[in-house]
């Protein structure tokens, strides 16, 4: 069992060599409609139901037991109380989490925490952001070498191809349009189709390598 005292857990996701849990956490409201409060933040929904401010990204062990592991603080703003908190996937060597947050007016950025000092990171635990823009990382996630392949669409508009790694996060193409899915791949080649409407669709096929 993972729990953490006076917590509520959600969004679990495992680690490629299923040895490991990442989760959101966040302070598990008060009983009897009396929300815990936390300073600058919208604390109650519309419909006057606590709301769990989530707060921190965290690891666990998922074959033995023990104490979860923060990973990151979550840095939240500007939309911070109305957020939700999604880990997405470890990296390929399990030294951290890619985690998406997420508001319900539309905003979301991509970021990375890890328990150390990966190398993306500038600070030993603490978060570095990726990118601003959403990744939808189901139902998988493609792999080649040591990278993730990710597709974020930017808030601007447009979409861009991202290769992530614990030691490096870059951008490998860009394009406007449409919403773009990845609809297969395999160890080195990447299909993604444009949703256009109709006939328009647009399916292109990427050879991907690792340096």
């Amino acid at each position: 069992t993972i729990s953490l005292e006076g917590k509520v857990l959600t969004n679990l996701t495992w680690s490629f060599d299923s040895k490991s849990i990442a989760f959101a956490a966040g302070p598990k409201p008060e009983p009897a409609g009396e929300p815990r409060v936390e300073p600058g933040a919208n604390n109650e929904s519309d419909s006057g139901i606590p709301r769990v401010i989530w707060n921190a990204v965290y690891s666990a062990n998922a074959l033995e037991a023990g104490t979860p592991v923060k990973l990151s603080d979550v840095d939240a703003e500007p939309y911070h109380g109305d957020s939700e908190v999604s880990p997405l996937a470890f990296d390929r060597q399990s030294k951290g989490v890619f985690y998406l947050v997420s508001s319900v007016t539309g905003e979301s950025s991509v970021w990375y925490g890890g328990s150390g000092k990966a190398p993306i990171q500038p600070e030993a635990g603490k978060p570095v952001k990726i990118a601003d823009g959403y990744w939808e990382a189901y139902p998988d996630i493609p792999v080649f070498g040591d990278a993730l392949a990710a597709i974020i669409w930017s808030p601007t508009g447009g979409a861009g191809l991202w290769l992530l790694r614990s030691d490096e996060v870059k951008k490998v193409d860009e394009w406007d349009g449409n919403y773009t899915a990845i609809i297969g791949f395999n160890e080195d080649v990447l299909v993604t189709c444009e949703l256009a409407g109709e006939s328009n669709n647009k399916v292109t096929v990427r050879s991907m390598y690792s340096e």
